[in-house]
Formats: C-alpha cells, sequence, structure tokens
C-alpha cells in the first residue's frame, strides 16, 4: 500500500450578513455565516503541487498519490507525465497482445 502525504489547511472567515436592510422585530440582524476555504497539500514541492491539482482539476484521480508519484518522476512537467502515461499504456497494450498471441497459439488449439 503506498503512503500519501497530503495536508489539508483551512482558513475560517465570519462575516456578519444582515438578513434584510429593513431591520424586522422578528428577523435576526445578527446573521453569521462562515465560509472555509481549504488548501490541499500533495507534494512540498510546489510545481509538483500545482501539477496534480491541474491534473485534477481535468478529472484524473490522485487515487493511491498515483498523479503525485506520476509527477515526481516528470519534476512537475505535465507534458512530460502525459507521455509517461502513454508510453506506460502502449506498453500494457503490448503485453496484452502478446498474450492473447500465446493464448491463440498454445491454449486455445487445444480445446478445439
Amino acid at each position: 500500500m503506498v503512503e500519501s502525504n497530503v495536508s489539508v489547511s483551512a482558513d475560517i472567515a465570519s462575516t456578519p450578513v444582515m438578513a434584510n436592510s429593513i431591520i424586522d422585530a422578528t428577523a435576526s440582524s445578527n446573521v453569521i455565516t462562515t465560509q472555509s476555504f481549504i488548501a490541499t497539500t500533495y507534494h512540498s514541492n510546489e510545481r509538483i503541487n500545482t501539477a496534480v491539482k491541474v491534473m485534477m482539476y481535468m478529472g484524473f484521480s490522485n487515487e493511491e498519490a498515483c498523479l503525485t508519484q506520476l509527477f515526481e518522476k516528470a519534476q512537475g512537467n505535465i507534458p512530460e507525465a502525459l507521455d509517461l502515461i502513454s508510453r506506460e499504456m502502449l506498453i500494457k497494450l503490448l503485453k496484452i497482445c502478446i498474450y492473447i498471441k500465446l493464448l491463440m497459439r498454445y491454449c486455445i488449439p487445444r480445446y478445439l
């Protein structure tokens, strides 16, 4: 199992809001809203951290810190990381094709 070094920090801002511009006896004018701004850090290197956030914004998942590890290999360079993904997928596809060819050659003829 891969451990990820994800840290989360939050800044809380409290802002008083008037319920209506005309103060009503039944409405409270001391309504307080709380907004939370969460900053997530995936890596201590800012370039890698930003690259992970960009890829997550585009819909990729950082499950088991896979994007973080990918960008460590690519030094935070997004085009290089995409090339690495393409190469890894091509290698996996070639392995599958070889496996299917071996199955077709040695295993399937026995059952026909």
